[in-house]
């Protein structure tokens, strides 16, 4: 039975027809997630990792393929009935067969609330709240945090649900309040976010520092306007130098324009006392605006921090080229440079003699 029901999921992933035959797969796989006797390969009083253990099981595969066998053979405009009698039944399963069964079901809460909204409104509480069996609900809204597609319908209106989550599975639930705040959805806006990132702790938000940009760094498609502004209010709020090294990556991100680039920057150099990731690209970006005393304060900022010795002779070959200029509305920030650069034994920083 498992090598059939592993073969009508990857049948239906490949959108083959069913026809005639769909009722005998649905058949198939209904009678192998109500036969849950297989021999665990673990220990079933164990409840890390339900998803992973869920998958050595038959029955627990049967019912994730049958969310792919629902999308293959239902109309989009009508809820996958078939599939939602089964799951009827999962959600009244007692651990450690609710747990496996959750685990699944939780990967496919978004899928279910775009395409059965009702059935999903109506089970909420059996399928994430008090209701469920053994106290489940939560178990199953972690799950859903870990594994899930970040879903706005959801954000929006279980905003709470989110907020409680911080507090027992943290990094999972920062991930969805992340896009949230990206998709500028009511209720996250930057300052909102920040304030529930801090509240779970500074760590949180250093990695949310991070998520935004590296993110924007491989996602070009990803709007930033709200992450700008999500930086910008990290970086006044004081927290541990660490959180902001992550802010170099921000130099490779071409589509920020350069005076948020330089703004951003200063102030994250400033934050994290120099010490920003990608320092070497942090210094090429601030080199193409010699006559604003912004990029060469950062480049005097990387200098002063402990630097990695495979980046100072281009940071302070770059220092020297931002020295080569009369402006006199630079002057103290080229003073400034000039210092860092002799402290760093880069003695051409020397003024010419008189």
């Amino acid at each position: 039975m498992s090598a059939g029901i592993d073969l009508i999921g990857k049948l239906a992933a490949a959108g083959a027809p069913f026809d005639v035959n769909m009722e005998r797969g649905w058949g198939l796989i209904e009678r192998a997630v109500r036969r849950r006797d297989e021999q665990p390969a673990f220990d079933e009083q164990t409840d890390d990792k339900p998803l992973e253990r869920a998958i050595y099981r038959c029955s627990m595969r049967a019912l994730d393929n049958a969310f792919v066998y629902a999308h293959s053979t239902t109309d989009g405009d009508t809820e996958p009935q078939l599939l939602l009698a089964m799951l009827d039944e999962a959600l009244e399963f007692e651990p450690p067969d609710g747990l496996h069964a959750r685990a699944i079901i939780s990967r496919h809460l978004a899928w279910l609330t775009e395409h059965a909204p009702e059935w999903t409104r109506s089970r909420w509480s059996r399928l994430v709240g008090a209701d469920a069996p053994a106290g489940l609900g939560p178990d199953t809204f972690d799950q859903y945090l870990e594994w899930g597609t970040p879903a706005a319908a959801l954000l929006t209106e279980y905003r709470g649900l989110y907020r409680a989550a911080l507090s027992r599975v943290p990094d999972h639930a920062r991930r969805h309040l992340l896009h949230a705040l990206i998709w500028g959805l009511d209720g996250y806006d930057p300052a909102a976010v920040l304030e529930m990132l801090i509240g779970a702790g500074e760590d949180q938000v250093s990695e949310a520092v991070r998520w935004l940009a590296f993110g924007a760094f491989h996602q070009p498609e990803m709007p930033h306007e709200h992450a700008i502004e999500f930086l910008r209010l990290a970086l006044g709020r004081g927290l541990p130098a660490g959180t902001y090294e992550a802010l170099g990556w921000l130099s490779r991100v071409e589509r920020i324009d350069s005076d948020t680039w330089l703004d951003l920057t200063l102030s994250a150099v400033e934050a994290a006392h120099g010490q920003l990731e990608q320092a070497n690209d942090v210094a090429e970006r601030a080199v193409k605006h010699p006559h604003d005393a912004r990029a060469i304060r950062i480049v005097a900022g990387l200098l002063e921090a402990d630097i990695k010795l495979w980046h100072l002779e281009d940071i302070g070959r770059i220092g020297l080229q931002l020295l080569n200029s009369h402006d006199p509305v630079t002057q103290a920030a080229r003073e400034e440079l000039r210092e860092q650069l002799l402290k760093r034994e880069f003695f051409d920083a020397h003024p010419p003699a008189e």
